[in-house]
């Protein structure tokens, strides 16, 4: 919190703020509160629930709705049937009414601008079975008789963050970067790892019921050690991965829709008493997405994976092949949430058992790890599925205190780095030999120039002072070599794009001569056919051929009239080349550094000694001091020619300088009375003008008036109201107010 002090505040940083009611501005929201209670969202888990409608199944048992939800769209409340209501808060609440497009705006577009980042993304649904888990994460309509519109806005967040991705991949490609995306899908199914995009034939389409698994109208028994394939560590990068799993890679949205719908049809379904399409494993969609970056020579590495959990569910009506599925799905399930109980704890724990089953083993870096994760809880808004709304709510709470710690993953070419290195090297070897033979030059100069006026010893006090001259401007020379080089640079790019100018415009001139070719010879063409309507005109007759005849002659119009346009078109090309040369000629190079400090002192030694120094010396220190008007040459012109400099001389003499220097100008930053110091060069003429700068080396300025001026308490001299200047001292100050009242 900021401390209140005299008429300002103090912030964080210990600078000092002036404002008009001497307070703070700065107000706290509930949702800023909000927000700082539960942390920030890109260093966290982010948990989404989401409602489904009643189904027929419920509403003829007699289930009514048991759940309402709050109006800032993040807050559930569920009635437990016996008056009792529990309130449940996440970072986002999607009720019944929801649509898919809305959850995959808030997750699925986040999603794939974080892997385009270079972060590593997952999102994985939960809850209990017929919750509507795959319905939001996998769904692709199949009825094709309907609707194209409505079948778009039925599709899950997995099928629209595929067209999302290639369509912004599309935006981004350059001849410089290069995308790839690699897919692999596969399940887990009572604890074996199997590959749905395997051409097996125990990946075939099935529905697994009492042990046996129907293929082609055939009931044959589930034989899955042929499938299963093994998860192993990653000593190189961390957590685990699935050793043997086949990856694709894809070059548009069709090829990936085409692998999700085959893995859709390979995966483990049956019927249950909640759902008659029950999905019996846990599915993995993960996308690898590689950016390839050949001007610094790296690749950026990310991975998105899409998580479609099997729902909790009860075992009591189960048996055979359904209850040992439900047991394992229960079992997983009950392991993910140990995991997640010991990463919440304020104390770090030793040990997370993340090895006790194969789906914690696998989401890993998605729970703990290097991933920006959303979990999205799907629930029943039903009160014969209470219970069940309770535990799956409990468990997005829990989940949404984990912390994650995302990096990005770069890859760089050793080699292309080395040699990038020594052309640096080289480039600044040549550059210092360079600065080398100009700085003996000028030695050399001024030691010629300054023999003769060492040989008498009421000049040593001038000696003295053009040694620290000498002294300073071999730091202005060591300045202006670099603006040299950095010109240089800015003249290899303007003749790069001047170059390229030249290449477009004799391309479109090519095209344009080409066009208008074609369009001479068509207009000859119609002209004989006008002719000839003419001839048809005359006679006063007209056949099929010559009503043939008319229509070619409104063509005829047509063509003339795009022709007459092209020709504007070229015209306005020519302008646009010719401006585009111009603001080439009239680029002005790279504003400096800030040498105020040498100036400041360059101007005392010139007021001190203007009528013993040369003339010569005193033309040179004035040119340093106020620098050289702004002229517009062509490249090969020059700007060291006498008559600019006798121009100068002229100008500061009919404009004699009182006093410069800098100071602070308070400006006021927004409505609330805050206000900023920033920076000004002041420059009070012999005319009695006060010429206000934002930097020393600024062309431009603004006047003030000094009719009103006078000092404040502190260090601060005011013009009037608005205009409040603050000096480094009091001296300072009163030296610059005595100089004002004198040119009044």
């Amino acid at each position: 919190m900021n401390r209140s002090k005299g008429n300002g505040t103090k912030s964080r940083k210990g600078k000092k703020r002036y404002s008009v009611s001497g307070t703070s501005s700065k107000t706290t929201t509930p949702e800023k509160r909000y927000k700082r209670k539960i942390g920030s969202m890109r260093n966290r888990v982010k948990v989404v629930s989401r409602f489904r409608p009643q189904i027929d199944r419920e509403i003829d048992e007699g289930g009514k709705l048991c759940v309402t939800f709050g109006k800032n769209k993040r807050t559930v409340v569920v009635d437990d049937g016996r008056g009792k209501e529990t309130p449940f808060s996440f970072d986002r609440v999607f009720p019944c009414d929801a649509t898919q497009k809305e959850l995959f705006e808030y997750i699925g577009r986040p999603a794939v601008k974080d892997i385009l980042n270079g972060f590593n993304a997952t999102i994985f649904a939960y809850g209990q079975t017929s919750a509507g888990k795959t319905y939001t994460m996998m769904n692709i309509p199949k009825n094709k008789h309907q609707k194209k519109k409505d079948t778009k806005d039925k599709r899950g967040i997995g099928p629209r963050i595929i067209s999302h991705l290639f369509e912004i991949i599309d935006e981004l490609k350059t001849d410089t970067i290069t995308y790839s995306l690699k897919l692999s899908f596969y399940e887990i199914y009572m604890e074996r790892i199997i590959d749905l995009l395997s051409p097996t034939s125990q990946n075939k389409k099935h529905n697994v019921s009492q042990g046996t698994t129907q293929t082609m109208g055939v009931p044959t028994v589930n034989n899955h050690n042929s499938d299963e394939l093994q998860v192993k560590e990653d000593m190189t990068n961390g957590g685990f991965y699935v050793h043997g799993l086949t990856e694709v890679f894809c070059d548009d949205a069709k090829d990936v829709m085409k692998y999700i719908h085959t893995g859709n049809q390979n995966k483990k379904t049956s019927a249950t008493t909640m759902n008659k399409d029950s999905s019996r494993s846990h599915t993995i969609l993960s996308l690898t997405l590689t950016k390839y970056n050949m001007t610094n020579a790296t690749n950026t590495i990310s991975k998105l994976n899409v998580v479609d959990l099997a729902g909790s569910e009860k075992v009591t009506h189960a048996f055979g092949t359904q209850l040992k599925e439900a047991k394992a799905i229960n079992q997983s399930l009950a392991t993910l949430g140990k995991v997640i109980f010991y990463l919440t704890q304020k104390k770090k724990v030793a040990h997370i058992p993340y090895r006790e089953s194969k789906l914690t083993k696998l989401l890993q870096e998605s729970l703990g790890g290097n991933a920006r994760t959303t979990l999205l809880i799907n629930c029943s808004p039903s009160s014969l599925n209470c219970e069940e709304i309770f535990s799956t709510l409990r468990f997005g709470t829990s989940a949404k205190f984990i912390k994650v710690k995302p990096i990005m993953r770069v890859q760089t070419d050793v080699e292309s780095l080395k040699r990038a290195l020594k052309a640096s090297e080289l480039q600044l070897l040549s550059l210092k030999e360079k600065n080398r033979i100009l700085l003996e030059d000028y030695n050399d100069r001024m030691e010629q120039r300054l023999s003769p006026i060492a040989s008498t010893e009421i000049q040593t006090g001038k000696i003295k002072k053009l040694v620290h001259l000498n002294h300073v401007l071999l730091k202005e020379l060591q300045h202006r070599d670099a603006i040299i080089r950095d010109l240089e640079e800015d003249l290899g790019d303007c003749n790069a794009d001047l170059d390229a100018a030249y290449i477009r415009e004799s391309n479109q001139r090519a095209l344009n001569l080409k066009t208008i070719s074609s369009i001479k010879q068509e207009r000859d063409h119609y002209k004989e056919s006008y002719e000839q309507a003419q001839l048809f005109f005359s006679n006063g007759k007209f056949s099929v051929e010559q009503n043939k005849t008319l229509q070619i002659l409104k063509t005829t119009r047509k063509l003339k009239q795009e022709h007459t346009q092209l020709i504007n078109q070229m015209k306005s090309m020519k302008q646009e080349m010719n401006q585009y040369f111009e603001q080439l000629q009239l680029r002005e190079p790279p504003k400096k550094q800030d040498d105020s400090e040498i100036r400041g002192e360059l101007f005392k030694i010139m007021e001190d000694h203007r009528e013993t120094l040369p003339h010569d010396v005193v033309r040179k220190l004035s040119q340093l001091v106020y620098g050289h008007p702004k002229t517009v040459t062509s490249l090969n012109s020059t700007t060291d020619s006498i008559s600019s400099v006798n121009t100068i001389e002229d100008d500061l003499e009919s404009s004699r300088v009182l006093r410069c220097g800098h100071s602070e100008l308070r400006v006021c930053e927004c409505e609330e009375g805050d206000f900023e110091w920033k920076y000004r060069w002041l420059v009070l003429t012999s005319k009695g003008q006060l010429e206000v700068y934002k930097s020393i080396k600024a062309l431009a300025s603004q006047s003030m008036s000094i009719a009103k001026v006078g000092a404040i308490d502190d260090k601060l001299l005011s013009l009037d109201d608005d205009c409040v200047f603050r000096f480094n001292s009091i001296s300072e100050r009163d030296a610059w107010l005595e100089d004002i009242k004198k040119c009044i």
